[in-house]
């Protein structure tokens, strides 16, 4: 067996556990650095490369199979931005220096969260409340039907009323 040694730089290692904190706007990436392991390890460096193991300069995000974002390799995370609710987004990326890009990461798909859409069922519509005279309200999501206080999205609700028959609101 003859074994040679190099100073070529080989292709960063495929980037590894991805993870995501989906929210209703936005999506934060999170993923382990891309580097080599030492001989033995899971992630070998290549046959004869006994060079510097993390060797990425920049990694491509993905989103939906296309070029999304470009970072410097000393970020291992991101966040997309402006995303829509309720929709899927699926992710990989690419670790890449002047040799060439990594293997890409396995792809991950992550759902951004349910618009909490608020649905009145009491009172029930049509009330007419006197001057000093009180009434309860609940809401519900219109999703689901969950009650809209255990929604994560929602940190305020106003409700607003009317004394001259809908011309002016207040609070």
């Amino acid at each position: 067996m003859q074994l040679e040694v190099t100073r070529d730089i080989p292709v960063p290692a495929m980037i590894t556990n991805q993870t995501a904190s989906p929210s209703l706007y936005y999506i934060a990436l999170d993923w382990d650095k891309s580097e080599y392991d030492l001989p033995g390890g899971p992630n070998p460096a290549p046959e004869g490369y006994d060079g510097d193991l993390d060797i990425a300069d920049y990694y491509v995000v993905y989103r939906d199979s296309v070029e999304h974002e470009i970072l410097t390799s000393d970020y291992t995370s991101y966040v997309d931005t402006q995303l829509n609710p309720s929709q899927e987004y699926c992710y990989y990326l690419v670790a890449t220096n002047e040799t060439g890009p990594s293997i890409p990461s396995d792809e991950n798909c992550y759902v951004t969260g349910d618009l909490p859409i608020p649905n009145i069922v009491i009172p029930t519509g049509g009330e007419i409340l006197i001057s000093g005279q009180s009434s309860e309200f609940n809401w519900v999501s219109d999703i689901d039907l969950s009650p809209l206080s255990e929604s994560e999205y929602i940190d305020t609700l106003r409700v607003l009323h009317s004394s001259d028959a809908g011309l002016t609101w207040e609070v």
